[in-house]
C-alpha cells in the first residue's frame, strides 16, 4: 500500500491524477483493519478539509499540527504493547503521507475538483498571477482575475479548456489530440503552439496573439467553421459589440509581457486601462468625468513600478488629476 500511495502523491504533485485515484485515498479512511482510534482522528481532520479551504496555507498547517497533536496525546494516555505501537505508527504514516501530499498539491496549485462533473477549476484572484501545469504537460500562465476549467482526467479526444480572463499557453504537441480553448463564444484550436488568449467578460474585445505555430479561430457554437488562421506575430481581435473579427501584425512578445510582470498599453482608452489596473493591483477605479474614460494612452511599465508611479505618469501626460484611498482611485 505504501508504494502505491507514494506513486499517487507523485502524480498529484505533477497534476496528473484522476477522480478514481482521489477516491482511493478517501477509501483508505474507511478500511476496517486500521487502528480505530487513530483512524477516527485522521478521518475527522480529512472531513474538515473541504476543497474551498485547502488553498489556505494557514489552514493547511493547522490541520497537520492538529493531527500530530492528537496522535501524540493518544499515545501518552495509554501505553499499549510494543507490537501495537509499531502497528499504529505504521498505519498513521501510511495514511498521513498521502493526506500531506494531497493537501500540499491543492495548496500549491489551488485546483478545486468537482467530482460530480469531473471538472478541475483553477481561479486566480485580482492582484496576482499563477502558473499551472495541465495533465498533458501544457503550461498555462493565468493573469489576475482569471479562471480555467477542464476535464480532470483530461483523456478525451480533444484537450478542451474553458477560459475566463487572460492566459498564456505553451501547448504540448499531440497531433492526435487537438488542444481547444473556448471563451465567450470564441474557440482557439491548436496541436502544439504558444499563444496568448485575452477574454475578460467586462472587456469589449477578445484577442488571440500567436507567438509560435499555427492556430485557427472559430465560433464555439460551430467549431467546424474557421473564422481565420493565425501565423506567428499576428493578432486576431473580435469586437463583441460589432460582432466582427480583424487580424493585424503585432510584436507578439508584447502580448505575453504580463507574464514577466510588465504592463504595456498600446493607445488604449483609460476606461480599459483602469480595468487592467484594477485586476493587477486589486483596487477599484471611479471616473468623475466621462470625458476622461475615452482619453488614450501609450506606455510600458516594468514590474517594479508601483501603482502610484504608473498613475503619476498617466495623469501628467493627459492633464487631469487623481485621488487615492486604501482601495479606491478616483480620476477627476
Amino acid at each position: 500500500m505504501d508504494v502505491k500511495m507514494n506513486e499517487l502523491i507523485l502524480k498529484y504533485c505533477k497534476g496528473d491524477y484522476t477522480l478514481e485515484e482521489l477516491e482511493e485515498v478517501r477509501d483508505l479512511f474507511r478500511r476496517k483493519d486500521l487502528d480505530s482510534e487513530t483512524a477516527s482522528i485522521l478521518r475527522l481532520q480529512w472531513s474538515e478539509c473541504d476543497n474551498s479551504e485547502i488553498g489556505e496555507k494557514k489552514r493547511f498547517e493547522a490541520v497537520l499540527d492538529e493531527v500530530h497533536r492528537k496522535i501524540d496525546q493518544n499515545r501518552r494516555q495509554r501505553m499499549p504493547l510494543r507490537r501495537t505501537l509499531v502497528r499504529v505508527a505504521m498505519t498513521a504514516a501510511a495514511i498521513l503521507l498521502p493526506v500531506i501530499g494531497i493537501l500540499f498539491f491543492f495548496w500549491k496549485q489551488q485546483v478545486v475538483v468537482n467530482p460530480a462533473k469531473n471538472l478541475a477549476v483553477v481561479t486566480v484572484a485580482n492582484g496576482t498571477t499563477r502558473e499551472v501545469n495541465l495533465p498533458d504537460g501544457t503550461k498555462v500562465y493565468l493573469n489576475a482575475g482569471s479562471r480555467i476549467s477542464y476535464d480532470s482526467q483530461f483523456d478525451q479526444k480533444e484537450r478542451a479548456v474553458q477560459l475566463e480572463g487572460q492566459a498564456y499557453f505553451e501547448v504540448t504537441k499531440n497531433p492526435e489530440r487537438p488542444f481547444v480553448v473556448t471563451s465567450n463564444g470564441v474557440s482557439v484550436k491548436v496541436l502544439g503552439t504558444k499563444f496568448d488568449f485575452e477574454s475578460y467578460r467586462d472587456n469589449p474585445n477578445i484577442s488571440v496573439t500567436l507567438l509560435e505555430g499555427r492556430v485557427s479561430i472559430n465560433r464555439s457554437e460551430d467549431t467546424s467553421k474557421v473564422l481565420c488562421m493565425l501565423k506567428p506575430n499576428q493578432q486576431a481581435v473580435f469586437d463583441k459589440r460589432q460582432n466582427n473579427l480583424t487580424v493585424h501584425e503585432v510584436d507578439a512578445v508584447d502580448a505575453k509581457a504580463w507574464t514577466d510582470g510588465c504592463l504595456i498599453f498600446d493607445n488604449e482608452e483609460l476606461e480599459q486601462i483602469a480595468l487592467t489596473l484594477e485586476r493587477t493591483y486589486n483596487v477599484k477605479f471611479q471616473f468623475q468625468n466621462e470625458r476622461i474614460k475615452h482619453l488614450k494612452f501609450y506606455g510600458k511599465f516594468e514590474k517594479e513600478k508601483s501603482l502610484d508611479e504608473i498613475l503619476d505618469v498617466i495623469v501628467s501626460s493627459q492633464g487631469f488629476s487623481y485621488s487615492k484611498g486604501q482601495n479606491l482611485v478616483i480620476f477627476k
